[in-house]
C-alpha cells in the first residue's frame, strides 16, 4: 500500500510540477509588457494546478473501501511534495542556466515593494489606522537601534 501511494504521488508530482514548469517558461519567453497577460496566465495556473490536485486527490481514493478527509490530505501534501523537489530543481536550472536575465524580473509577481530593500521599513503590508481598534502590520525595521519591531500594533482610543 505505502509503495503503490509514493509511485501514484510521485507521478501526479511529475504532471504538477510540469504545468508549473511550462507556466514558468511562457511567462519568461513572452512579452511582459502586459499585466492582463501576466495575470491570466497566472489565473490559468492557478486554476490548473489546484483542479489537478483535486482531481488526483479524488482518484487516487476511488479504488479504496474507505477514504477519509485526512487521507486525502496526506496525498495531496505527497503530490505536492514531490512536486515542489521538481520545480525547484527546475527554477534552479531556470535562473542559473537557461535563462540566466530573468533572475532580474520579478519571477513570482510580487508588488515591487516587497522585493525592493529601501521600501520594505517605509511602506506596510496593511493599513487601517483610522477606525478605532484596528491592526496594522508591520515589517520589522532597525531604526534607532531596535533590530525587530512588534509587527502587530493596536490603534485605537483607550
Amino acid at each position: 500500500m505505502n509503495h503503490q501511494f509514493w509511485n501514484k504521488a510521485a507521478i501526479y508530482g511529475i504532471l504538477l510540477a510540469l504545468i508549473t514548469i511550462l507556466f514558468s517558461v511562457l511567462q519568461t519567453v513572452l512579452p511582459s509588457d502586459s499585466k492582463i497577460l501576466g495575470f491570466s496566465l497566472w489565473a490559468i495556473k492557478l486554476a490548473g494546478t489546484v483542479g489537478l490536485l483535486f482531481y488526483v486527490m479524488k482518484d487516487f481514493g476511488k479504488g479504496q473501501d474507505t477514504y477519509l478527509y485526512a487521507n486525502a490530505f496526506k496525498f495531496g501534501l505527497a503530490v505536492s511534495f514531490c512536486s515542489s523537489i521538481i520545480a525547484a530543481a527546475y527554477y534552479y536550472l531556470h535562473v542559473m542556466f537557461l535563462f540566466p536575465e530573468s533572475s532580474s524580473q520579478n519571477f513570482f509577481g510580487l508588488p515591487c515593494w516587497l522585493t525592493e530593500p529601501n521600501t520594505l521599513r517605509t511602506r506596510p503590508l496593511l493599513t487601517n489606522a483610522s477606525k478605532p481598534w484596528t491592526f496594522q502590520l508591520s515589517l520589522p525595521c532597525t531604526t534607532n537601534g531596535n533590530r525587530f519591531r512588534n509587527c502587530w500594533n493596536v490603534y485605537g482610543k483607550s
